[in-house]
């Protein structure tokens, strides 16, 4: 169902009306706040930010009432009471909410960081598990081995390869095996 319909629908039950008309009604008497929780509640039963500011402009002498505004006075609303408080003593709307949303994109972010590091350390505890290398490590060698043009490869490339291919064959004894490959160019060491 579109918005415009459901916003209709929600406006025609008498308790979104009641709560219509008492935003109305303490539009200029109220803060931003006050008003973010009236509006919240009648977002909450159906309606749509941008249907209630153009019912507003319509109905009151105001037509400033914009689906910003609104959306922001509902964010204010939604601040904890200690945020709230600040406000109501003169702090600046604008700077709490960049702090709050600041303090949301760091906890989002520190989230996702956490769930990596999770994934990380499964997949390595799967790879000792198996014995095998992962797939992201087989195709990044893959990948650099092919995408490489020709070149003398450097001898910490070289051990790496001679390390990988121990490895792959069973033969990696962890340290102290030296296990040397001849100096090869990168072409003879992908065609190999």
């Amino acid at each position: 169902m579109p918005n415009r319909v459901r916003h209709r629908s929600a406006m025609a039950h008498p308790p979104v009306l009641k709560l219509f008309r008492k935003l109305q009604h303490q539009w200029d008497k109220c803060g931003a706040i006050d008003l973010g929780i009236l509006v919240d509640e009648i977002l909450q039963a159906g309606c749509s930010t941008r249907g209630l500011a153009e019912e507003l402009k319509r109905t009151m002498r105001d037509p400033q009432v914009s689906d910003t505004t609104l959306r922001r006075y509902v964010q204010l609303a939604r601040l904890p009471e200690a945020r709230k408080d600040e406000i109501r003593k003169g702090a600046s709307e604008k700077r709490l909410l960049a702090e709050e949303a600041r303090k949301k994109r760091q906890e989002r972010n520190e989230r996702e960081a956490r769930r990596r590091a999770r994934y990380r350390s499964e997949r390595l505890k799967l790879e000792r598990e198996s014995g095998r290398p992962s797939d992201e490590f087989a195709h990044k060698i893959c990948h650099f081995c092919i995408d490489v043009p020709p070149s003398p490869v450097p001898d910490e490339v070289n051990s790496l390869f001679a390390q990988a291919a121990a490895y792959l064959n069973g033969g990696f004894a962890g340290s102290g095996g030296t296990n040397s490959m001849p100096h090869r160019t990168m072409a003879a060491a992908s065609a190999a």
